[in-house]
């Protein structure tokens, strides 16, 4: 199950389940509609519990960061640590669209 937090001053981290794919795709959408409604201007979402990682995830980060850039929302992919996720994350060239920090 993921979850949302608010961090203030209009920061949000979406903190993901060990396996982020298809199961995630109702929360997600609903935590990412929540951010902006509450005109979130900072996104991270935590991959520090994930992994297990899905073609749908993957559709799930892309509507993030076409949702996040059109409300100007900085979006940022944290906590990453080697593994499954990261390897998938870089595969698909990731790294090049959204702003990584590993860990």
């Amino acid at each position: 199950m993921i979850k949302l937090n608010e961090l203030g001053d209009k920061k949000f981290e979406i903190v993901l389940s060990k396996s982020f794919d298809f199961e995630n795709l109702n929360d997600f959408r609903f935590f990412l509609k929540k951010v902006q409604k509450e005109g979130g201007k900072n996104l991270n979402i935590n991959f520090e519990k994930v992994e297990y990682i899905d073609s749908s995830a993957l559709g799930m980060l892309m509507l993030a960061k076409h949702e996040t850039d059109m409300n100007q929302c900085e979006l940022k992919l944290c906590k990453i640590k080697d593994g499954h996720a990261k390897d998938v994350l870089h595969l698909v060239k990731f790294n090049q669209l959204f702003t990584i920090q590993e860990g």
